[in-house]
């Protein structure tokens, strides 16, 4: 993922005040991260960002600072995946870490970082405000912990909500103490060609608690808590069953901050994300069978005289609970078409090569005509394209 933001306006309270320094601040981020999920829900992710920052103001020259900044690690648990939840809200609860691995640069200790020659960083910035405003990292541990609730209400539209907690573990080594932050988002995501491009949009409302550092009196309040409200519409391409291209807005709607603090304007967010499978618990290595021939306990399910969809699913396979939804609405009222599920979540790697050969995963749709003939298989996101094999609706 890559990220672009700038910041050049002063804001006191919910106000604007004036740039009389002629302050501006931009920020490029690459995020390179990497995930493993398992049939049961559980995930773990690493995100590693690298930043290059930019600092203007009246009499200063432009400085620098650039490297890697904090890594983040996650843990995520589906509870619904462990509940074997096939219908309703679904739950998941993260918890997490960042590692302080990007350059704190102390307030105080600016000019003991033995810096590139050339970024004129330390030398431009010394013991100024800049130093902690172009610092790659906190200098600090903290503890992430994340619920969300997520719902598919439409079989293309799904909402979600979450809170998001994020808790410093420690003072910098300059003594400054970072205020704890709070996110609480609500989300909708529409399928607005299901397959192939989703369209979302999410509000944050944070807070963030002002932070205290060293001071000759012992401690004072650093100017950087308040209140954020944000929104952020985003779109999601998938190019194939593995691969998807992403683009959000984080547009600011309105803030309340404590002191005098630069905000930021919109940012800009693209990414490339792509994916596969490792193992046999997602189905079988690609045999030469016959993909035509119908299973007898296949075919014992299917409605004489009528076309049956076919929907093959796992508590672990994410994509199988919003295709559900989708089945369920798209087909309700629809006497000539008769549904049938198979539940594949403790398949045997025999199961697979028997009942769906040359299948890489789930989830997996089978349309048989009312004389029992198969008429098409659909896998992945082609899945939630079986209206367009189905015939049309006779009310």
């Amino acid at each position: 993922m890559y990220g672009y933001a700038t910041a050049d306006e002063y804001y006191k309270h919910a106000e604007p005040v004036l740039n009389d320094d002629e302050y501006a601040m931009s920020m490029h981020v690459a995020v390179v991260g990497a995930s493993v999920e398992s049939p049961w829900g559980s995930s773990v992710s690493l995100m590693v960002p690298y930043l290059q920052l930019y600092y203007l103001r009246l009499f200063l020259d432009e400085v620098a600072n650039h490297g890697m900044g904090d890594v983040e690690l996650r843990f995520r648990q589906d509870i619904g995946t462990l509940w074997r939840q096939r219908k309703g809200p679904r739950l998941a609860v993260t918890l997490g870490a960042v590692a302080p691995t990007g350059r704190y640069t102390e307030r105080t200790l600016a000019s003991r970082f033995d810096l590139v020659d050339s970024d004129p960083f330390a030398s431009a910035v010394g013991d100024s405000p800049v130093a902690r405003d172009l610092s790659l990292g906190r200098g600090v541990w903290w503890l992430l912990a994340d619920a969300e609730v997520s719902a598919q209400v439409l079989s293309t539209v799904g909402v979600s909500a979450n809170v998001v907690t994020r808790t410093p573990m420690g003072k910098g080594s300059d003594g400054f103490d970072w205020g704890e932050d709070v996110r609480l988002g609500l989300g909708a995501r529409w399928s607005a060609w299901p397959g192939r491009l989703t369209a979302s949009v999410a509000g944050e409302l944070q807070h963030r608690w002002e932070s205290t550092e060293l001071a000759e009196a012992g401690r004072a309040k650093y100017p950087n808590g308040g209140t954020w409200i944000s929104a952020t519409p985003s779109l999601l391409v998938t190019l194939t069953q593995n691969l998807a291209l992403s683009g959000s807005v984080r547009y600011p709607l309105s803030r309340d901050v404590m002191g005098k603090q630069g905000v930021q304007n919109p940012s800009y967010y693209v990414g490339f994300s792509g994916s596969f499978t490792v193992g046999s618990t997602t189905g079988p290595v690609p045999l030469p069978v016959d993909v035509s021939a119908v299973a007898p306990e296949i075919a014992a399910l299917l409605e004489p005289g009528k076309v049956t969809l076919v929907d093959y699913w796992a508590t672990w396979c994410e994509p199988c609970t919003r295709l559900t939804a989708q089945i369920d609405v798209q087909l309700a009222g629809r006497t000539d078409v008769a549904v049938r599920r198979v539940d594949a979540t403790e398949w045997s790697p025999e199961d697979w090569q028997r009942l769906l050969p040359n299948v890489p995963g789930l989830p997996v749709i089978d349309v048989f005509d009312a004389q029992g003939q198969r008429l098409v298989r659909l896998t992945g996101e082609e899945a939630f394209r079986f209206a367009e094999h189905l015939p049309p609706n006779a009310k």
